[in-house]
């Protein structure tokens, strides 16, 4: 229940923006999506079909309007927060098919979770037909969960011990507070008035947590696993409460609790009585057998594969291969790049191209100096364009000049006054009639410190690096091919003089 209790959060804030991202008019529309994957597996109706159904697991084959995605978010919360029937058919898979670039940590965890919970159950809530079973059965359940947290935090402590050298000398959070996707207010003040030894400690017991302690996972005894249980979640509430992770936190917290024992839990949250079974057919519990001890082998394929080697047998990466597209077993792992500075895209439309350039603004994302790094409402709520757009600039650092696909859908929407793509931003400054032009400069964005340069209002210090592709007109074939000029409109740093850290991009 614990499961499907996150999964109406996540259904619930997709369908908010769901038309802007995925529908007709939107950044990258859903029926193009399926309609180029039902190309790419032409010739041959059925075949194609079959093929594309496998591999692209979703309903929206059978519609796709701006209806039908809104009517699934709904549905989808609904039967979560009802925990109606056939749980294992998780409406959440379909839009996972689907979201392509705007995909999160979280929608591929909701449906391993929830598949996982509806698979095992069986073994919880009946008595074994199987002698063999017999001693082991009601604790397996609770077994693969606790491998799933293992996983869950395993895999974090990894990505950031092989990614960013920052972890390894405990620097990682000096600039995370700054650099993170979508700062608040709280990220502002840890940043600015946290000492270097502080900030070294908690990158220490970040580290700590989820790498050595994450093994506790499998204690014998309540209090080793209760230990990881409150590390974790106090973890998570420190992620959230100084930034903006949308329902990440509470998702984690939710997977976490098969670590506690029943007798720690509310009365409506513990499992059935032994009076309270039936007992189940032998065929069901060697199938959820079976399916747990595929599970346990693929686990190992996400771990393993945080150090970039192939050390299992080529039967168990064909295997997870197969998987793969239902999301059933997934890699997860946030914070492994860190970078020294943050750059924003900020967009600006003109009726001339020559002057009055007038910016579009933001819900989160700084766009301007005065922006005020806020705390999303609800908390649980996760705005996918505005941390999206944190993105493409860390492409461009590390030498990908060329923007992504819905970045031109975006400004072309922009263009045309789509009323699905403004509905994604908080201002505009063409409410009459949309602009003739439109671009995109890279700044770089630093918190203000009070008494060095800060004006009177403004969070942010801003430093312009140049246009990102050049003023594009209102036709679009000039707009797709945005990106192609980057190195003749973009001032890099690496160019400055002024001795700040530079950046050296590629093209």
């Amino acid at each position: 229940m614990e499961v499907e209790d996150a999964a109406v959060w996540e259904l619930f804030e997709r369908g908010l923006a769901i038309a802007g991202l995925l529908g007709r008019d939107g950044l990258r529309p859903v029926q193009e999506a399926l309609r180029s994957i039902r190309v790419r597996w032409s010739p041959g109706w059925r075949k194609s079909l079959y093929l594309a159904l496998y591999r692209n697991p979703t309903v929206f084959w059978l519609a796709s309007s701006d209806m039908a995605l809104k009517a699934a978010c709904a549905l989808g919360a609904l039967a979560a927060a009802l925990l109606v029937a056939f749980p294992s058919l998780h409406p959440l898979l379909s839009l996972v098919t689907v979201l392509g670039p705007f995909i999160l940590l979280t929608e591929p965890m909701m449906v391993e979770l929830s598949v996982l919970a509806a698979v095992l159950s069986p073994l919880k809530y009946t008595h074994t037909s199987l002698p063999l079973l017999a001693a082991y059965s009601c604790h397996l359940p609770s077994a693969v969960l606790r491998l799933f947290v293992f996983r869950l935090m395993l895999s974090a402590g990894l990505v950031k011990w092989f990614g960013s050298p920052k972890w390894r000398d405990l620097t990682a959070m000096e600039v995370h507070y700054e650099t993170q996707p979508l700062p608040n207010r709280l990220s502002f003040y840890f940043h600015l008035y946290t000492p270097k030894w502080a900030h070294k400690m908690s990158t220490l017991v970040a580290l700590v947590v989820e790498l050595p302690l994450c093994f506790l996972v499998f204690y014998p005894s309540w209090e080793g696993r209760l230990l990881v249980f409150v590390a974790n979640a106090g973890l998570m509430a420190m992620i959230n409460l100084t930034g903006n992770y949308g329902h990440l936190g509470l998702t984690t917290v939710v997977a976490s609790i098969p670590l506690l024992d029943d007798w720690m839990l509310p009365s409506f949250l513990q499992h059935a009585s032994s009076s309270d079974k039936v007992t189940a057919s032998a065929w069901v519990e060697l199938a959820v057998v079976t399916y747990a001890a595929a599970y346990l082998v693929l686990s190992i394929v996400p771990l393993v594969d945080v150090t970039k080697t192939r050390p299992l047998p080529d039967v168990v990466y064909w295997l997870y291969g197969l998987v793969s597209p239902y999301c059933l077993v997934n890699v997860y792992g946030m914070f492994a790049g860190l970078h020294d500075k943050r750059w924003e895209l900020v967009v600006e439309g003109s009726d001339d191209g020559q002057t009055d350039w007038r910016r579009y603004g933001f819900y989160f994302k700084p766009s301007r100096p005065s922006h005020l790094p806020l705390i999303v409402t609800p908390p649980t709520y996760w705005p996918r364009l505005d941390w999206h757009l944190w993105i493409i600039p860390l492409s461009v650092q590390k030498g990908n000049p060329l923007p992504p696909e819905w970045y031109k859908a975006f400004l072309a929407g922009l263009l045309k006054n789509t009323p699905a793509v403004l509905a994604l931003v908080q201002h505009n400054p063409f409410t009459d009639k949309p602009p003739a032009y439109i671009r995109t400069r890279i700044c770089e964005y630093a918190f203000a410190q009070r008494g060095k340069g800060r004006r009177e209002g403004d969070w942010w210090v801003e430093r312009d690096l140049g246009v990102y592709g050049g003023e594009l007109a209102y036709d679009l074939d000039n707009l797709w091919t945005l990106g192609i000029d980057v190195t003749k409109h973009l001032d890099l740093p690496n160019k400055d003089k002024s001795g700040v850290t530079s950046y050296k991009v590629s093209m």
